[in-house]
């Protein structure tokens, strides 16, 4: 089964940090985020409105810095 974990790159921008952990809140690395075993609905506020779910073996291979 696939998992998933939110990432902003807005967030990521911000401060280097652009995946969602529900009790650290915005981390730098996708495996410290909270992974989801489907996409969800409910996603963080960010500062550019661009949370999204996507599957965690493509967030490992992200570059967060753009």
């Amino acid at each position: 089964m696939e998992k998933y974990v939110i990432f902003s790159h807005s967030e990521a921008r911000l401060g280097d940090a652009g995946f969602w952990n529900n009790q650290l809140g915005w981390v730098e690395k996708a495996i410290h985020a909270t992974l989801f075993d489907e996409p969800k609905i409910g996603l963080p506020i960010t500062s550019g409105s661009d949370a999204r779910c996507v599957p965690y073996r493509e967030a490992v291979t992200m570059r967060v810095r753009s």
